[in-house]
C-alpha cells in the first residue's frame, strides 16, 4: 500500500497558506508605511511652518528695534544739543559774572591778565561745546549701528522664513504615502509573483 507523504505546514497550516499570510502581512505593512509617511511629512512640513512663523517674528521684532535705535539716535542728538545750549549759557553767565566783578574793580575786560582770563574762557567754552558734541555724536552712532545690526538681522530672518515657507510648500504628505504604497505594493507583487510561480 502506498502512503502519501504529508504536505508540510508550519503551526497546522499549508505552506500556501503561510505564503498569502506573508503577502496580507506586507499589505499591512505597505499600508502602516503609507500612512506613516503621510504623517511624518505632514509633521516636517507644520514643523517648517512654525520656525518660519518664529523666524517671521523674530524678523518684525528687529524691524521694531531698528525704529526704536533710530529714535534712541536721534534722542541722543536733542539730549546733545540741549546739554551743549545749556554748556553755553553757563559759560555765558561766567563771563558776564567775571566782566561784572571786573568793571567793579575798575578793570577792563580786554587788557592784560584780565584779557587773558576771558580768552581762556572762551576757549574752555569752545571745548566744552566740542567734547558734547564728539561724545554725542559718538553714542547716536553707536546707536544707529545698531540699527544697521537690526535691519540686518530683520532681512536674514525675513528670508529664512520665506525659505522655510517655501520649502514647507514643497512637501506633500499625499505624495509620500503614495510613495510608501508604490514600494509596499512592489514588494507584494514580487512575494506573490514568487508564490505563484513556484506552484
Amino acid at each position: 500500500m502506498a502512503t502519501t507523504t504529508p504536505a508540510p505546514t508550519l503551526f497546522g497550516m499549508s505552506t500556501a497558506a503561510v505564503g498569502q499570510l506573508s503577502i496580507i502581512g506586507q499589505v499591512v505593512g505597505g499600508l502602516s508605511s503609507a500612512i506613516g509617511g503621510y504623517f511624518a511629512a505632514e509633521q516636517l512640513k507644520i514643523q517648517m511652518q512654525s520656525q518660519a512663523s518664529t523666524y517671521d517674528y523674530q524678523a518684525k521684532m528687529a524691524k521694531i528695534n531698528e525704529r526704536l535705535s533710530e529714535a534712541q539716535a536721534q534722542q541722543i542728538m536733542r539730549a546733545g544739543e540741549a546739554q551743549t545750549q545749556i554748556s553755553t549759557m553757563r559759560a555765558g553767565q561766567q563771563m558776564a559774572t567775571y566782566r561784572t566783578a571786573l568793571a567793579a574793580r575798575g578793570g577792563q575786560a580786554g587788557e592784560g591778565s584780565a584779557g587773558e582770563v576771558m580768552a581762556t574762557a572762551m576757549i574752555m567754552k569752545d571745548i566744552d561745546r566740542m567734547t558734547i558734541n564728539s561724545n554725542t555724536v559718538r553714542a547716536a552712532e553707536a546707536e544707529r549701528m545698531k540699527k544697521v545690526g537690526y535691519a540686518n538681522q530683520s532681512s536674514l530672518l525675513g528670508v529664512s522664513a520665506d525659505n522655510l515657507n517655501l520649502s514647507a510648500g514643497t512637501i506633500s504628505p499625499i505624495n509620500a504615502a503614495t510613495t510608501s504604497l508604490l514600494g509596499g505594493g512592489a514588494q507584494v507583487a514580487s512575494s506573490w509573483y514568487a508564490m505563484n510561480r513556484n506552484r
